[in-house]
């Protein structure tokens, strides 16, 4: 509960600041997406990592109106169905836990496998047909960008999260916050 709040109280605190911190035509852009329905305030940490990478990438890869209009349903969809396959996956994972802990016979325990096989392939396939068809709205620059910005967005996520769960946040980030009474 403690991580839990940690990371909305952090993420709370990035997206003001990172608002803030853009130029006023970034701040509009911001505006007139939230308009559009592309961000919505007032939502739970993952949507609003969401919302903080679409704002970053638009800034990033200097997406025209145009460009953004295309590529926010697609990554969209994208996100979406990368989520939903890390929840059939979990849910294979319990089902083959469940199956070693039963002592279930190897054939039963192979088609476990198998089926877990074939949804990862087929999400992979999937994931390779949704990022090209993304990405192909892109210059080859806004392309490079895109592929760079990814890893560094997921990496950042990955070193705050981690700084979280070691009891405090990332340096200059000040101290995380204590909990309740």
């Amino acid at each position: 509960m403690k991580r839990i709040f940690g990371i909305m109280f952090l993420t709370g605190l990035l997206i003001p600041s990172l608002v803030m911190s853009q130029p006023a035509r970034g701040r509009a852009r911001r505006q007139e997406m939230m308009r559009q329905g592309a961000i919505q305030p007032n939502k739970d940490t993952r949507d609003m990592i969401e919302d903080l990478r679409i704002v970053r990438l638009t800034k990033e890869l200097n997406l025209t109106d145009q460009q953004l209009a295309k590529f926010l349903p697609k990554m969209r969809e994208m996100e979406a169905a990368r989520r939903e396959f890390h929840q059939k996956q979990v849910g294979l994972i319990k089902d083959m836990d469940d199956l070693l802990g039963r002592g279930a016979s190897e054939k039963d325990l192979q088609t476990k496998l198998s089926e877990f096989e074939k949804q990862e392939n087929d999400f992979q396939s999937k994931e390779r047909e949704s990022r090209k068809a993304l990405t192909n709205q892109l210059s080859v620059e806004q392309q490079a960008r895109y592929v760079v910005f990814q890893e560094k967005f997921e990496r950042e996520m990955r070193e705050l999260i981690r700084g979280i769960r070691q009891g405090g946040l990332q340096p200059g980030m000040g101290s995380p916050p204590s909990p309740g009474p």
